[in-house]
């Protein structure tokens, strides 16, 4: 950390060694609800901007024509990774909550972030370059 930063926004797991060591200030995390990893720090919403909520979601995408049992397969193996408990206490210390849902949750939730932030795009007047 030179100081060269006024402000930054990124994930939990990216910067809360950091903030633990006192090598920068964490204002407020962008989920719905406080991160259990550093509950000391408010959300956006309770620090004045109610519904704000921006999360960084980690996937694992394939080819659409990825046939089922390779896909199932994938998905059984990422699920038995994300619940061993060494690597679960290891992702909840950096503030990651390790979810392994359905390939249909996770592409349900995609489509929704899509529409979510496509109207964003829309209301703000941004314009590809």
């Amino acid at each position: 950390m030179a100081g060269e930063v006024s402000l930054y926004f990124g994930n939990v797991p990216t910067v809360i060694l950091q903030a633990r060591a006192g090598k920068l200030r964490a204002l407020a995390t962008t989920g719905l609800k406080r991160t259990p990893a550093a509950p000391d720090i408010p959300t956006v919403a309770e620090s004045g901007v109610p519904g704000y909520e921006v999360t960084t979601v980690y996937g694992v995408a394939a080819p659409a024509k990825t046939s089922r049992a390779i896909v199932d397969r994938l998905h059984a193996d990422i699920v038995r990774a994300l619940n061993s408990p060494d690597l679960r206490e290891r992702l909840q210390n950096l503030g990651a909550d390790p979810v392994g849902n359905t390939p249909e949750q996770y592409t349900a939730f995609i489509r929704n972030e899509i529409v979510k932030w496509d109207k964003v795009i829309k209301a703000a007047g941004i314009k590809g370059e």
